[in-house]
């Protein structure tokens, strides 16, 4: 009883980190949580968390539950539940997101595709009033 309670919470606290002045080139599958402060060239496939810190970039394909961008980002990315990007965020590609995504404004994004009926956030600055904006974009 108290073993599978302890395995769970292992699991939900694996985090895989790729610091700054690191890279990695290729397929990487987990369950746990990635934050990226360096280069990740290939595929992420996770059931948890994906964080691209300001000085990280990732080319290649990201399929996650949760996606935080603060950095780049060229290729594509599918995420399931909530996509934020920050106002340094740099995105390039194709975006997947079948939940809400919310975006810190100013922020640069190009050449991306949404899924229909996403509901978008839009933060002009920190200490104002959300914007939301309700999309149907078909490409």
């Amino acid at each position: 009883m108290f073993t599978d309670k302890k395995n769970n919470q292992n699991q939900d606290l694996e985090r895989n980190i790729i610091s700054k002045n690191t890279s990695i080139s290729g397929d990487i599958h987990s369950e746990g949580d990635f934050r990226i402060d360096g280069l990740v060239e290939g595929t992420i496939k996770t059931s948890g968390r994906v964080v691209i810190g300001s000085e990280g970039t990732v080319k290649g394909t990201v399929e996650c539950s949760n996606a935080d961008i603060e950095g780049d980002f060229y290729g594509k990315l599918i995420v399931s539940e909530l996509l934020s990007l920050k106002s340094a965020a740099k995105i390039n590609g194709e975006v997947f997101s079948e939940g809400d995504i919310f975006i810190l404004y100013p922020y640069e994004v190009s050449q991306v595709e949404y899924l229909t009926d996403v509901e978008l956030t839009v933060v002009r600055d920190i200490c104002d009033t959300d914007d939301k904006y309700m999309f149907d974009i078909k490409q």
